[in-house]
């Protein structure tokens, strides 16, 4: 998408290398920084990012989000094999052959 890619291109990520040090959790935090055209300034921090063991996901948001990257994979899913991988995975225990699971992954029902 260009306008995306004409949007990445301004930004600008960086270590905050004191963020970095001071932070005691395994998901340092993340600060955002945004400034206008108008030379305001915005920020943002964000201790506990989402998908962080103290702000998990929903199944809900994990399944939202493979789906979203499943698109971008060499060999996607078909979107009936994306809907079988996530309903095996929400019953994996249940599973008598992981085999089966795999074989949605390589595209066979």
């Amino acid at each position: 998408n260009p306008d995306i890619l004409e949007v990445a291109s301004r930004v600008e990520c960086q270590v905050d290398e004191e963020l970095t040090r001071t932070t005691q959790t395994q998901v340092t935090p993340a600060i955002v920084e945004i400034q206008t055209k108008g030379g305001k300034s915005h920020t943002l921090r964000v201790n506990d990012r989402k998908g962080s063991p103290s702000n998990p996901m929903t199944m809900e948001e994990v399944e939202e989000k493979f789906h979203r990257c499943a698109e971008f994979a060499m060999r996607p899913p078909s979107p009936e094999n994306a809907l079988k991988i996530c309903s095996s995975i929400r019953q994996l225990e249940e599973i008598p052959n992981i085999a089966e699971l795999v074989r949605l992954f390589h595209g066979k029902p």
